[in-house]
């Protein structure tokens, strides 16, 4: 099943736009060089090793992640089976914020799941307990 990905559909399920740009290497090579000078020059290794490891393994592996998680909600999307939940319980958002947590039932191949949603956007708009909601 194809679903089309439209700025509404978007906009509907939460889903941002993923637009994935490679890390920069030449520019994290040319700021590490430039950014261990003064720690080599004071004899700090230990520092040179921890920015070094941080520039060139932490970030772009935290990058990597970050975008690994969205194209798997893309895909959980397109290829996701829909199924109707009832809603169980939906619990106020804390003081000034909008994070909803929704609790869901439903089926899936004669198996009952349950199911926590956090932050969902049908809460904010009134969403109550008995009610049915798609769940993909």
């Amino acid at each position: 099943m194809n679903r089309a990905l439209t700025p509404e559909v978007r906009k509907l399920t939460g889903l941002p736009r993923v637009s994935y740009k490679p890390y920069p290497w030449r520019i994290a090579l040319l700021m590490a060089a430039l950014g261990v000078i003064p720690l080599i020059v004071m004899g700090k290794w230990m520092f040179v090793a921890l920015f070094l490891a941080v520039v060139l393994g932490v970030i772009p592996s935290v990058r990597w992640f970050e975008h690994r998680e969205a194209i798997g909600r893309e895909q959980l999307y397109r290829e996701g089976r829909e199924v109707v939940a009832r809603v169980v319980d939906v619990e106020p958002a804390g003081a000034g914020r909008r994070d909803h947590v929704v609790r869901v039932e439903y089926l899936v191949d004669d198996a009952k799941v349950q199911g926590v949603v956090f932050g969902a956007p049908l809460a904010r708009r009134g969403l109550r307990p008995g009610e049915n909601v798609l769940v993909v």
